[in-house]
Order: structure tokens, then sequence, then C-alpha cells
């Protein structure tokens, strides 16, 4: 199981960065680690996979409803049920089955495959509670063809504690699923250099953004 998660972990830095702009077709993937570069043909998530990746979101939802000091306030857990659904019910999953992906190529012990989706819904729900604040930030209108976060029913500015609330689960249902884990630890920093990252960034594009100084997006930026 180690074997398989420790490249997982390598790769999602990468994956968070890029996953919005990736391809969903994918022919080739280069995975690399310090001691050897492994090209190899990659083949997308079987149907049966995907929907067993869609499938697990109500267990994902109640995993999150069960946690520890939540049970006092059951309208609140209610509207972050609501506040999921209707952020997932459209777009892509780029970033979990990217992660999927790499769990069922790297590793040799598939006996955790579960686990993998887990981790899938986990950045996914990271990422979607980023765009919730993200939207609120740029003003955006519409995402993924439907009303933004706080524009629908002019929630307004409240969709700020509606993104942290999202993001604060990737968190919860890591420990939940992982706290005993030997590559736990490696699990959290990463995720929480990933959420600086993102922070840099987009407070690179906020400071910048008048002056439009597009010579500091270079592709070696991102690299």
């Amino acid at each position: 199981m180690l074997q398989g998660f420790k490249p997982l972990l390598r790769l999602q830095s990468k994956i968070l960065r890029n996953s919005r702009a990736a391809s969903t077709v994918v022919e080739q993937i280069d995975f690399a680690s310090r001691h050897e570069n492994i090209t190899q043909p990659v083949k997308l998530l079987t149907d049966a996979e995907s929907f067993r990746f869609q499938s697990y979101l109500p267990q994902i939802l109640e995993d999150i409803g069960s946690l520890p000091g939540v049970e006092s306030m059951p309208d609140i857990t209610e509207w972050l049920n609501e506040t999921i659904q209707a952020i997932v019910t459209h777009g892509d999953f780029i970033a979990a089955h990217q992660t999927i992906l790499a769990y069922k190529y790297l590793s040799q012990d598939q006996g955790d495959f579960d686990l993998a989706i887990v981790n899938g819904w986990a950045i996914e729900l990271g990422l979607r509670g980023h765009e919730i604040l993200e939207d609120v930030i740029d003003d955006t209108k519409v995402r993924n063809g439907k009303d933004t976060r706080h524009c629908r029913n002019k929630h307004g500015v409240a969709a700020v504690c509606d993104g942290i609330l999202v993001r604060s689960c990737t968190a919860l249902l890591s420990q939940k699923y992982f706290k005993t884990k030997s590559y736990y630890s490696d699990m959290i920093t990463l995720r929480n250099f990933n959420t600086h990252s993102q922070l840099y960034g987009k407070s690179l594009v906020l400071r910048n953004a008048k002056e439009r100084q597009f010579h500091l997006y270079k592709l070696d930026f991102y690299l």
C-alpha cells in the first residue's frame, strides 16, 4: 500500500496546480520519481470505476455529517450537504480521476482502491471549495453553465463561509481515513503546501491584474 501512495502524494502537488487545464483525453502520462522514470500508456477510468467513484458521494456526505461536534448542528450539516451536491453536480472530476489513476498505475497492491477514491473526493472538495472563494473574489457569475454559489438566490459574500467549510472537509476526511497510515504526515504536509501555493498564485493574480503584467506568467513559473 505504501508503495502506491507515496508516489501518489508526490504527484498531487502537480495535479492540483494543473488539473483545471488538463485534457480529458490522456494518451500518455510520465510518472517521474527521484530514482526512476516510468513511461507507460494510460487508460482512463473504466465505466465501472467511474461509477464506483460517483457512487461514493453519499458515503462521503455521511462521513462529513457524522464527524465529532456536528451532531448538534443538523441544519448546518444539511446546508453543507446541499452545497457539496450543488457544486459537484456539473463539471469535470479531473483532479479526482487523476488521483485515482495515479494509484491504479503506481500501486502494486490494489486492495485499497476505495481509499484512493476517498482521497480523490478529498482533493476534489478542496478544489471546489477554492472555486467558491475564487468566484466571490472575481465576481464570477456562471461556472459550468450555472450560477455560481454566491450568485445563487443572492447568497452574496456568505458564500465565503461555504467555501471555507467545504475546504475543511478535505482535512477531516483525511484524518478519518488516513490518520493511522504511515504516510499521513506526508499527505497533510503536501496538502498544506498546495493550499499555500494556491493562495500565493491567487495573490499574484490580484496584485497584478490592473497593471496586466503578463510577463510574470511564463510556463517555467508553473512547472
